[in-house]
């Protein structure tokens, strides 16, 4: 179909397309940028406005530009090459270096970096915090990043990246508005096999002890243990905490009730933490007067997660994998450079309970 337009174009037509084509490829028609209209295009380049859509349209059809309704023609990122050294941008809400951050999104830019090296691609770290919308997306730009992993849920921020015309994703991240990819845990299913653990070791009062609501991953994984508790008619307590110093001393309060619970969600690294420092407290034997179900990545489970439990075992746990999500990541966004106009989709990675001892 691009061929058959460009094929009507003409000489002048053609030498027009030429011309757009290699500003876009130079960076001088930068992604994110609208073109001129089409009679402005048209007069700049002593050409027929009619010349103007089918050139237009070839473009879009390449993946240079895409229509924006009442706005114009947008650059898009395409033309930014990978294998040319313009790199993938993970962005995240911070102002720290890359080398001060903590385990987890060490790891995960870590994993990115691998994923996108077995491509070819280069990568770059940009922390969105202090900068305006325009800051970022101007950073984006000087950058030729050729497209975006977003890892915060922030509108702003979002709004940023997609304005800079980069085919990008959420990562870890999600907002019913977005209008993009996500990438992100299964964690309804990993709420559902935290509640059915607990079911199968007898617990029936059982208590939810994590984030306060708002949070995109809390309302998931709370999702799919109520579904499986409500199956099996059991209602259990929900704890809304906030993130610490509130956490131990929330969860020493809980504990100390003569109605106590006997079994408890806390599908994040550091409640289920809190809720063991806080067992140990009182005497409580996990697996013998609590159960308890934690939350925790693949990757950062011997080295940072273990050692938080302390001399005792640590107790099951949903997993899941950051390397499997970098590459998720990086598959979908070569499929959005080839294809821009694809619809967004949610991807999920999958989660497993793991126990001690057990394979």
């Amino acid at each position: 179909m691009a061929t058959d337009r460009q094929a009507r174009l003409g000489r002048a037509g053609t030498g027009v397309l030429e011309k757009v084509r290699r500003q876009i490829s130079a960076g001088e028609l930068r992604s994110g940028m609208f073109l001129s209209s089409v009679r402005t295009l048209a007069d700049e380049h002593e050409v027929g406005v009619r010349t103007v859509c089918r050139i237009l349209k070839v473009l879009e059809s390449e993946g240079l530009v895409a229509a924006r309704p009442r706005r114009g023609y947008q650059v898009l990122a395409r033309a930014n090459d990978p294998d040319r050294g313009c790199p993938i941008a993970y962005v995240i809400e911070s102002t720290a270096r890359p080398e001060t951050w903590d385990p987890f999104h060490s790891r995960l830019f870590t994993c990115l970096q691998e994923a996108a090296s077995l491509r070819g691609w280069s990568t770059l770290a940009l922390g969105a915090g202090g900068l305006t919308t325009g800051e970022l997306a101007d950073r984006l730009r000087c950058a030729r990043s050729f497209g975006a992993v977003i890892d915060t849920d922030n509108p702003a921020t979002v709004e940023a990246v997609k304005a800079a015309g980069l085919p990008c994703l959420m990562l870890e991240a999600w907002r019913d508005d977005a209008g993009i990819d996500a990438v992100l845990q299964n964690g309804h299913m990993g709420g559902a096999l935290a509640a059915k653990h607990l079911q199968a070791k007898g617990a029936r009062r059982i208590a939810w002890f994590g984030m306060p609501p708002g949070h995109f991953h809390g309302a998931d994984r709370l999702g799919g243990a109520l579904a499986v508790l409500a199956e099996a008619g059991l209602t259990p307590e929900i704890k809304f905490v906030a993130e610490r110093p509130a956490m131990e001393e929330e969860a020493r309060a809980m504990l100390s009730r003569p109605d106590r619970p006997d079994g408890v969600l806390a599908l994040w690294q550091g409640y289920a933490m809190a809720v063991k420092r806080a067992a140990d407290g009182l005497g409580l034997v996990l697996g013998r007067d609590l159960h308890l179900v934690g939350w925790c990545a693949e990757e950062i489970l011997e080295n940072f997660y273990r050692p938080g439990f302390g001399a005792g075992p640590v107790p099951p746990t949903v997993t899941w994998s950051i390397r499997a999500m970098a590459e998720a990541a990086m598959s979908r966004l070569a499929e959005r450079r080839q294809t821009p106009t694809l619809d967004p989709m949610w991807l999920k990675v999958p989660v497993a309970l793991r126990e001690e001892g057990k394979v």
